[in-house]
Parts: structure tokens; sequence; C-alpha cells
């Protein structure tokens, strides 16, 4: 009877430890599979142990970011991040279905319910190597600190462009036919 019952206290020990909570010490990005250090129970800290990332999405987390990780089979010593998340940054108050990428300076690009792509970052640099094409279907406009000019596709038939500068009309809106070529 005894074998048994260290048999079963021995299962639930190692079931009680394959998850747990952790704290991000350091990270190592230079692997192929990026490598944590994490601080899992008050005094065990663990190195390089290995935070597999979705496909076409990586991040290098920030020390003091929360992870969550499993302990392969309940062996302490086998153990892979399984998420890393940080409260301190994490942008909040999104709705049902909207999709956020972020980081801790505030940069971040939010998808949004009304179908708005809204990126807010100091500098924004995109890179074509052989095309870039811009569409708009009814307005394309852009503002250089109060320079600005505005395209706007009217009633099916005409188009209008008018320029201003610090909200004031200095070229007088010029309305011509629509016959641009359409690339989608």
């Amino acid at each position: 009877m005894t074998d048994i019952r260290a048999t079963v206290l021995g299962l639930t020990r190692r079931i009680a430890m394959m998850l747990t909570r952790a704290v991000v010490t350091g990270v190592n990005d230079q692997t192929k599979m990026q490598a944590l250090q994490i601080s899992m129970l008050a005094d065990e800290t663990k190195d390089n142990v290995e935070h597999p990332q979705p496909y076409g999405l990586t991040s290098h987390p920030i020390p003091g970011a929360e992870a969550f990780a499993g302990c392969i089979g309940g062996q302490r010593d086998h153990a892979v991040v399984l998420v890393v998340d940080d409260r301190r940054y994490r942008p909040r108050n999104l709705n049902p279905g909207e999709v956020a990428l972020y980081d801790h300076l505030g940069k971040f690009i939010h998808m949004m319910e009304d179908g708005t792509l809204h990126i807010k970052a100091p500098r924004v640099v995109i890179e074509a190597t052989d095309e870039l094409t811009l569409y708009a279907g009814v307005r394309y406009r852009w503002d250089v600190h109060g320079y600005a000019q505005e395209i706007r596709h009217e009633a099916g038939t005409t188009w209008q462009i008018e320029t201003w500068q610090q909200g004031a009309v200095f070229a007088p809106p010029v309305v011509n036919n629509v016959s641009p070529p359409r690339t989608s």
C-alpha cells in the first residue's frame, strides 16, 4: 500500500509542477529559438529556457515581464516558456475583435472595429523594393505640420484637390473629370 501512495504522491507533485508563473529576468535573442532567463518560485532561477513564438511574429520581452512556463512531464529541469505578457504596457479597452501590436514606448498598430488601421509612431518607414501603390476610394489626405493637401472623389464624376497651410486654403480647389487608371 505504501508503494501506491508514494507513486500517487509523486505523480501529484509532478502534475502540480507542470505549469508555473514566472518573471523574465534576461533574454538571449541571438539563438535560433529565443532563450529566456526566468525566475519561477522564490529562489528558482532557470537559464536558457526556450521561448517558442508564433511563426512570423517575434518580440524581445523586457525584464520584469510576466511569463507562463510549462515543465515537460512535470520535470522542473525541462521548462519551456509558453507565453510572455507585460501588463505594464498592454493597451486596454479594445473593442471585441480588435487587434493591436504594441511596445513599451507607446508605439502601436491598432486594427480597429470600424475598419481603420491606426498606426502611431514617431517615424514610419515603408520600404518597397519594386513598387508601392497607394489607393483610396474616396479621399487621400496628407498633412505635414499644418501644410496639407486633400484629393477627393466627388459623386462619381469629378475629383477635387485642395491645398492649405495652417487651416487656410491658399490654392483654389481644382475640379477635374475622373478618368484615372484604377488598380486595386
